[in-house]
């Protein structure tokens, strides 16, 4: 007996949507983590505010792969999210271990 495996198709507009809101979450996330975290975490370093900057364009193109990773895959909408806050979670604790380290 094969086992059936149901794949959700999604339309080009759903793309879209996910790749936006996926790329502006981490953007969003990369910049604030970047730009304040060393601040409270290293307020003597007058060079920690500028990570980020460089904090927010990884962020980008890390939630541009989550949403296309997610898409190709064909989840549905409550295990994309899921999965997306956990990349966004480990990208965060990632930028803040930098400064810790």
């Amino acid at each position: 007996m094969k086992a059936i495996v149901k794949v959700e198709t999604i339309s080009n507009r759903t793309f879209v949507i996910r790749l936006v809101v996926a790329a502006v979450t981490f953007t969003v996330i990369g910049f604030t983590v970047g730009y304040f975290g060393p601040i409270y975490l290293l307020p003597d370093a007058g060079v920690a505010p500028v990570t980020g900057y460089f904090a927010a364009p990884v962020g980008t193109l890390i939630g541009i792969l989550a949403a296309t990773w997610g898409s190709m895959k064909g989840f549905k909408p409550t295990a994309y999210m899921a999965r997306v806050a956990v990349i966004a979670a480990i990208f965060a604790a990632l930028t803040l271990l930098q400064f810790l380290v």
